[in-house]
């Protein structure tokens, strides 16, 4: 697609944890240092900061990446870090402001791969105009099922709840949410001070406020598909694969006696969703199931969904993974041939034009 450009081919990321947007800058989260980058629109210059380790400063594992909103207007930004248990506040220049614990008891607790086995991303945080939205877990999410013990909340820096908005469990038949794999669960995202949830039960979008009020509901059509051998088949070996954490392939006949024994526990019909994007209030991105590129079932079809009217689709070349929508496109990563990740940006070309950022050249 012409209208997906890299932003800096030459800044490579391992893995990508969140990505956030401030006027004219795109932050990333990665799993290794220099974790955090900032990238300019206007001239295509990046500031990298963190190293690892646990002092000021300093990260192990963080997760999450927001705007630190004052008076409305981001002045710095957060980094979670579960790792060292540790919410730090970074200048818009990068510098260190400083740092507080995170909140124990009640943090954000899930396996620390469990994006690899799922398409639930309970490490999600996102800082709105009307507060600070997180998944709440009592226990840890080991698998997408365990999405349901939780409960979406109102919560401060530090991730202690405040307020419950939503409680996951009321947007599932529970006759049919049986399957450790790929279950249909809730799943959420916010912008302005608007919450956007993927509700299984009613098969739509809704939309909150950030009292936990219904301010909107709009049904989704999307096809179902039965999940087959084949799918199954694909899941296993990549599941093998993941927990041997060395890329071990096992034998066919083993992976086909395996599909044999786990049958039972995959569902027959798939999730129809698998990720939700908050573009704007009213507006949001629904990340369709598909397990021909990926099999965790993570589609490059996307489906836009507004509270007004009309749903639109689009696929994305495979590769590139948006995280961000805005009103002009999307900002999100695309795969290199140096196997890592890169900061890619998408042209909605349905959208009024603009400049597009500046690339820029090794």
């Amino acid at each position: 697609m012409d209208d997906i450009q890299g932003l800096r081919p030459d800044i490579g990321f391992v893995g990508v944890r969140d990505l956030t947007l401030t006027e004219g800058m795109v932050w990333v989260l990665d799993e290794a240092p220099p974790f955090l980058t900032r990238i300019s629109l206007a001239d295509g210059s990046a500031v990298q900061v963190g190293t690892k380790g646990e002092g000021p400063g300093e990260f192990r594992a963080p997760w999450a990446v927001q705007p630190a909103l004052e008076d409305g207007q981001p002045e710095s930004v957060q980094v979670w870090d579960l790792g060292n248990a540790r919410v730090s506040r970074m200048g818009m220049d990068g510098t260190f402001l400083g740092s507080g614990p995170l909140d124990k008891a009640n943090g954000l607790k899930a396996r620390g791969n469990i994006r690899e086995l799922s398409y639930v991303d309970p490490f999600r945080v996102r800082n709105t105009s009307n507060g600070i939205v997180s998944g709440h877990y009592h226990r840890p999410v080991n698998g997408t099922l365990d999405i349901l013990l939780g409960t979406l909340q109102i919560v401060d820096q530090h991730l202690r709840p405040e307020r419950e908005v939503v409680r996951f469990v009321d947007g599932v038949d529970l006759k049919h949410a049986t399957s450790p794999v790929w279950a249909s669960v809730p799943l959420w995202d916010a912008c302005g001070g608007v919450i956007a949830v993927w509700n299984p039960l009613s098969s739509g979008v809704q939309w909150f406020d950030s009292g936990g009020q219904l301010i909107g509901h709009n049904p989704v059509q999307v096809p179902l598909r039965t999940v087959g051998s084949a799918a199954i088949l694909a899941y296993i070996r990549w599941r093998v694969r993941v927990e041997s954490e060395s890329g071990f392939r096992a034998p066919e006949p083993y992976i086909q006696r395996l599909e044999r024994r786990y049958r039972p526990i995959f569902p027959k019909e798939a999730p129809p969703v698998t990720d939700i994007r908050c573009q704007a209030p009213g507006t949001a991105w629904l990340r369709l199931f598909d397990t021909s590129q990926d099999p965790v079932g993570r589609s490059q079809t996307w489906q836009r969904v507004t509270d007004r009217s009309g749903h639109r689709r689009i696929t994305f070349p495979p590769g590139f993974t948006p995280l961000a929508f805005t009103g002009e496109g999307a900002f999100g990563l695309i795969t290199g041939s140096d196997g890592l990740e890169h900061v890619a940006n998408w042209s909605d070309p349905t959208s009024t034009p603009s400049p597009k950022p500046p690339l820029h050249s090794q």
